[in-house]
């Protein structure tokens, strides 16, 4: 199974803003401001988007609250949602299904999709 990763766009952005503010400091407050700006916006410190660019998912957010710092990367992942009944109404040019039935008697309703179940010949 595999987990789609938080893009590096607002570590970029964390990254340059840090860059424009630090002007004509040393490197020490860029990357502060940096680490900083990437701890707010993605719960993880720089070290850890580094250390999870391999196979491993690593926070020290989580290491702080006791956990392991770091965790393969099928591992505290939600498990996804079941399948829900659809109730599909006809919309301005559109169909849009919500997962109750409209309590509205004005709705056209198109149809309802049931999700399919296991059946014993499936695999």
């Amino acid at each position: 199974m595999s987990r789609t990763r938080l893009p590096w766009a607002p570590v970029l952005a964390a990254a340059c803003t840090a860059a424009a503010l630090s002007a004509c400091s040393d490197g020490g407050v860029l990357l502060a401001g940096a680490g900083t700006a990437s701890l707010i916006n993605t719960d993880k410190t720089l070290v850890d988007h580094v250390a999870s660019m391999g196979p491993q998912d690593c926070s020290t957010v989580r290491l702080s609250l006791g956990d392991v710092w770091c965790l393969p990367d099928d591992e505290g992942l939600v498990a996804p949602l079941p399948a829900q009944t659809k109730y599909c109404y006809r919309t301005l040019g559109n169909v849009t299904c919500y997962a109750q039935p409209s309590p509205n008697p004005h709705d056209t309703l198109v149809g309802i999709v049931v999700p399919r179940t296991r059946g014993l010949n499936d695999q």
